[in-house]
């Protein structure tokens, strides 16, 4: 899956970079134009949660969206979403 991402990207005229340490991102403030994580965050430690977010937000440009999908129930569905723009 990763491969397809990362061709997606390219086509697009971005780059895919991932993995990463989701509180550490290894970029400058302001270098991302979208943020993405799908069904992840609720497999984070709710205490870890708030610094990814912080570091989701810190890593946008000025116009960037965060997008973090979320599950929203018990049962395997997948209705949720964070998203935000800088």
């Amino acid at each position: 899956e990763a491969s397809h991402l990362a061709g997606a990207c390219h086509r697009g005229g971005g780059s895919y970079r991932a993995p990463s340490d989701a509180s550490q991102l290894p970029y400058t403030d302001g270098e991302a134009d979208l943020v993405l994580s799908s069904l992840v965050l609720q497999c984070i430690p709710r205490h870890a949660i708030p610094s990814i977010l912080r570091e989701s937000y810190r890593v946008l440009r000025p116009g960037g969206f965060a997008i973090h999908r979320i599950r929203t129930s018990t049962r395997c569905t997948t209705r949720g979403a964070i998203i935000w723009s800088t």
